[in-house]
């Protein structure tokens, strides 16, 4: 008997992540299989001064604030699906992922105008590229159109 497929999905709060999200459920509906979230850890996850006394409860509930806005999108799908944090690049956490739990393809969405700047798209290459060159499955892509 075959096994049902492992799907990553690299999320991140905002439009990007949604929209990753929303395509790996409609995919999981379609071939059904488990997926798992993994929000690689950015700037944004953890306050500006690391000497504030409350640094770590602010980091810990800024990444609370990711999991429960993943939590809140997949509550009543009937797939089964887990989510992991994980720290570093973007792209060579959610490769090591992808070879280690030898997932069946993995999913990021990547803004596709011009509003996000350079520096945005520079990124997303980066991640996508480094995912190419290391993931050994399939690596799918979804345009993402920043309209808020």
């Amino acid at each position: 008997m075959r096994e049902s497929p492992v799907f990553v999905v690299g999320y991140r709060r905002g439009v990007t992540g949604r929209t990753a999200l929303g395509y790996a459920r409609w995919l999981t509906d379609a071939v059904p299989g488990h997926l798992h979230v993994v929000h690689v850890t950015d700037l944004d996850d953890f306050p500006l001064d690391p000497d504030e006394f409350d640094w770590e409860a602010e980091a810990e509930e800024r990444l609370a604030a990711v999991r429960a806005e993943v939590d809140g999108q997949l509550t009543h799908s009937s797939m089964t699906w887990s989510y992991e944090v994980a720290h570093g690049d973007p792209g060579e956490a959610l490769a090591e992922i992808a070879v280690r739990d030898r997932v069946s393809m993995v999913i990021v969405s990547a803004h596709i105008d011009g509003r996000t700047g350079r520096l945005h798209r520079m990124v997303a290459r980066s991640i996508v590229q480094e995912l190419f060159d290391r993931a050994q499955c399939p690596v799918l892509v979804v345009p993402c159109r920043d309209d808020g």
